[in-house]
């Protein structure tokens, strides 16, 4: 079967939670995440569909179909490279009347497993023109583009436990083969416009989960493809792009703070359900950062000296420690490191 790995840790992910400061712009949406299903397609607007895919371990991943008014067809985050996902896809095309000889675009908001796992599928149907950011596919390239990899030595240094090491090596060589190659046709910056018909794209690069993340504005039809910069429910990890970006944090905070700028628009994240209220969402994860990283300066107080490893195991993740799988660790033990560092400097 060819399968991508899940790349995108989405750390304090766990089960689920309700938000009061969120308005769910789609009922069935929402309450398909809150128990944990696949939502039917989602119409948007016209021509425009949420579709929720297969995403192991949380619920979903939603992946945006467009039909222009000529009756090409663009996607927007194409989700995990799954036999069940492909599946999907067909069954879906042709519910909504679309054709994948129509597929024109494929649009990455990031370069992460879920949100450009389907891509070659696509290509060996119809070649579209696929968009990247150009930071993206420099670390991608680079052999960076799973934050995974060679982590031998990285949990060496966080001084996590011989045991944990050799389960995370036994966890890495039991995973099915990743297929690593990913190569836009077009590469694209800050402030450039992505046309899909009558769907004009502005980009904002959003840096923070990875150092090329970034969100898409239609401003016409006020929609904000927002990938995992913004999510209902879930705090994003930080610096899951590869070792470009020297400091995810502060990236990820300025990105917030400039994204809250178009709390006009309907949200279509990555995972999770549309929303709206995207300035008091921004709001909240920026905050969850800020009390993170003292919680973390705290911790290095009272435990000079202490490993990563030791000082991580001490925080309060959602979920809890001991509950984190093997991605979702390896994502803790990074932003631990981060914070460590910042709380140092």
């Amino acid at each position: 079967m060819r399968h991508t790995e899940m790349v995108t840790s989405k750390t304090d992910a766990g089960r689920p939670r309700a938000t009061t400061h969120l308005k769910p712009t789609s009922a069935d949406q929402a309450e398909a995440w809150s128990s944990g299903r696949l939502a039917a397609p989602d119409q948007v607007r016209p021509g425009v569909w949420s579709i929720a895919m297969g995403m192991p371990g949380l619920v979903n991943s939603l992946m945006t179909v467009i039909r222009d008014s000529e009756g090409a067809v663009h996607v927007i985050d194409p989700a995990l490279d799954t036999e069940e996902n492909w599946a999907a896809t067909l069954t879906t095309f042709e519910a909504l009347g679309l054709d994948l000889a129509d597929v024109a675009t494929v649009v990455c908001t990031h370069l992460h497993a879920d949100h450009f796992g389907l891509t070659q599928r696509f290509r060996d149907v119809s070649e579209p023109e696929v968009i990247a950011h150009r930071i993206e596919q420099d670390w991608f390239s680079a052999g960076v583009g799973n934050p995974q990899q060679d982590r031998a030595a990285d949990l060496e240094r966080w001084g996590a436990p011989a045991s944990v090491r050799t389960a995370y090596s036994e966890w890495q060589d039991a995973e099915p083969p990743r297929d690593a190659q990913f190569t836009a046709d077009r590469l694209v910056v800050e402030g450039e416009t992505i046309r899909l018909g009558e769907h004009a794209l502005e980009v904002i690069h959003t840096p923070g989960h990875t150092a090329g993340h970034m969100c898409l504005h239609d401003a016409e039809h006020g929609l904000l493809f927002t990938g995992d910069h913004v999510l209902p429910t879930i705090n994003p990890g930080l610096g899951l792009g590869g070792r470009i970006d020297p400091n995810p944090l502060a990236a990820y905070l300025d990105s917030l703070e400039r994204i809250a700028a178009y709390d006009h628009a309907e949200v279509l994240p990555g995972h999770g359900f549309r929303f709206r209220g995207l300035r008091q969402r921004a709001e909240r994860l920026g905050a969850h950062q800020r009390s993170r990283g003292q919680a973390v300066a705290h911790l290095v107080e009272q435990h000079p000296g202490a490993s990563v490893w030791d000082t991580a195991s001490r925080v309060s993740w959602t979920g809890g420690w001991e509950a984190l799988g093997p991605v979702e660790r390896i994502s803790a033990l990074a932003q631990t490191e981060m914070f460590i560092a910042a709380a140092q400097a």
